[in-house]
């Protein structure tokens, strides 16, 4: 059984990585469109004003500190005694903001070593910086003030030696401390990663995967990291492995030479214009909704086989809608394979209500080259289908969404055409 302690330590690769974290990005930006501090203000951000049951997009910190107002709460659960502010989301602004403070991030390092992890998340390698500019530490209170100073907004930074180690530092520690800043390194692992007690606090471990460690009786981060590695290889395969290795610290990704990770789904939510009666028009908004998210995998070069399907109805019926997973037989990205098994779900589960809100997600996600060969099936009309979503998405990307779209978005119940002048489902 290895651990750390049986590592060569100076074989590791060693970085300057910085994860930077910013606080409530959608309330913050909000607070600061404003002139106010989000560490002092009460806001939150709603996906729909009108809707007792609209979503909490982001909470400010401060109400998170006085009502423990999250984004699992909805909006009738907001105090509507004047104490909160309360606003609708604006993404323009804040993908606007996330693009000036990703150019921000490129005065402290090369452009290629500023990698955006989410829209409120990005890493930095600064190993090449920190001769000119000063320690890591000095470094990343320089992103801070500076941060604050032209965007009144407040950052976590982690600094690690590696990139896992940074996400770690930020996610257990730097946003407990008084300055916002936590360093994790190879040589107080035992003191830090170690310390992490639960396994669904580690980056990359997820509910499932935590039982199924915990059946072979590891419980904490340490435990794992003293593991039995040909266990986890035989429970894992190739995964068993890495979680031994992350367990310990170690993580051989190098921003600038890697693509981002692949997001855990993919999916799309809309809540109408106004309520839908007719179950055709509900299908054709699940069918742009789909051809959407099959869009966003083709771009990622990913693969799904777990799909989603979720429906709200509207608040003047007595139901609630419905919500049903289906594992499909062979993951794809193929835009007319995807809107069949969701056909499938609608059909199998809708009532006949009238519907408000539609989500449609696709998970098990996978690397597209990870795809099989189904031989029953038509070959050559995979192909076909595979080069016209193809040469959709080109024509798309060269022209704009709106340039070649399918005839059902032309009639009365679609909704594609009137949300591309929309950004990302909100008014800019």
């Amino acid at each position: 059984m290895m651990s750390l302690l049986t590592f060569e330590l100076d074989q590791l690769p060693r970085r300057a990585i910085l994860a930077v974290d910013i606080k409530s990005f959608f309330a913050s930006v909000e607070c600061a469109l404003r002139g106010l501090d989000p560490l002092h203000t009460r806001l939150v951000v709603v996906s729909d004003l009108n809707r007792p049951g609209g979503v909490i997009l982001a909470a400010s910190p401060a109400v998170k500190k006085a009502y423990g107002i999250t984004t699992a709460n909805r909006l009738f659960e907001v105090p509507r005694d004047g104490t909160v502010k309360i606003v609708e989301p604006h993404m323009s602004l804040y993908l606007s903001m996330n693009k000036r403070i990703n150019e921000l991030f490129e005065q402290y390092t090369e452009q290629r070593y500023v990698q955006a992890y989410s829209i409120d998340e990005s890493f930095l390698d600064i190993t090449g910086s920190v001769a000119l500019m000063g320690d890591a530490v000095v470094i990343a209170r320089k992103i801070k003030q500076t941060l604050f100073a032209r965007y009144q907004l407040h950052c976590s930074i982690g600094i690690g030696d590696n990139p896992l180690l940074a996400k770690l530092a930020m996610d257990n520690a730097a946003k407990k401390t008084s300055d916002g800043i936590a360093y994790w390194n190879y040589e107080n692992i035992p003191q830090t990663v170690w310390q992490i007690k639960q396994l669904t606090d580690f980056w990359g471990i997820g509910r499932r995967t935590a039982l199924r460690l915990e059946k072979h009786g590891y419980y904490s981060v340490k435990s794992l990291a003293h593991a039995d590695i040909d266990i986890l290889k035989k429970e894992f395969g190739i995964l068993g492995e890495q979680l031994y290795y992350h367990a310990n610290g170690i993580d051989y990704t190098r921003i600038g030479e890697t693509a981002a990770p692949l997001e855990k789904s993919y999916s799309k939510n809309q809540i109408l214009f106004r309520d839908y009666h007719e179950k055709e028009e509900v299908r054709i908004i699940i069918l742009e909704m789909v051809e959407d998210v099959a869009e966003r995998l083709r771009e990622q070069k990913a693969i799904g086989d777990i799909i989603h399907l979720s429906v709200g109805n509207s608040r003047n019926t007595q139901a609630a809608g419905f919500s049903r997973r289906m594992k499909i037989s062979e993951a794809t990205n193929v835009t007319s394979k995807l809107i069949q098994a969701f056909s499938i779900l609608f059909d199998r589960y809708y009532q006949g209500e009238a519907v408000r809100s539609v989500n449609v997600s696709v998970g098990g996600i996978r690397p597209d080259t990870f795809a099989q060969i189904n031989l029953f099936e038509n070959s050559y009309q995979l192909m076909s289908h595979q080069k016209l979503d193809q040469t959709v998405d080109d024509i798309r990307q060269r022209f704009g969404k709106s340039a070649i779209m399918r005839a059902v978005s032309y009639t009365e119940a679609a909704t594609a055409i009137q949300r591309t002048r929309i950004v990302a489902g909100h008014r800019g």
